[in-house]
């Protein structure tokens, strides 16, 4: 062994450290990419229980607002998110009660809303306006399309 070192040149020495210095950076970057995707999975699994909580919160306040609709919503957000939250398997079946209860108030029908006719308006001269603006675009393009033409020429003429 000692003599397989001895037999070793400052570039074999070279090489080896090289290929050392590449494997330890690609093995450093390898464990960092690692462990910053678990530090990530970890900051959204806390923020997606934040939210769930939130929601389920929020759900519960509506619940005791009345507002079964939206409290539903809620509801099914977390149970979707997480199906073995605490509660809210309860709650969503509540909440599915009370807005299958009919209403006490009555229904009234509102008259709808009917059309008053107008005579229609003269635009007489708003075409008359029309028909002159028209106009003048088509002599500003021509205008354009001449001295376009001129500068051509005058290129041409140049060269």
């Amino acid at each position: 062994m000692m003599k397989f070192l001895q037999k070793l040149t400052w570039l074999h020495w070279l090489l080896l450290g090289f290929f050392v210095l590449i494997f330890t950076g690609t093995m450093g970057l390898a464990l960092g990419y690692l462990s910053g995707n678990q530090e990530r999975d970890k900051i959204l699994a806390q923020a997606l229980e934040a939210d769930i909580q939130t929601q389920y919160d929020l759900g519960l306040q509506d619940f005791d607002d009345g507002n079964y609709a939206l409290a539903r919503q809620r509801f099914d957000y977390v149970l979707q998110q997480d199906p073995n939250y605490p509660g809210v398997v309860e709650m969503l079946s509540e909440t599915l009660l009370r807005l299958a209860e009919p209403t006490a108030a009555p229904v009234t029908a509102t008259p709808a809303a009917t059309a008053t006719p107008s005579p229609t308006p003269d635009t007489r001269q708003a075409d008359q306006l029309y028909i002159q603006a028209e106009a003048q675009f088509n002599n500003q393009e021509q205008h354009k399309i001449r001295v376009q033409d001129r500068f051509q020429s005058l290129h041409s003429f140049h060269r």
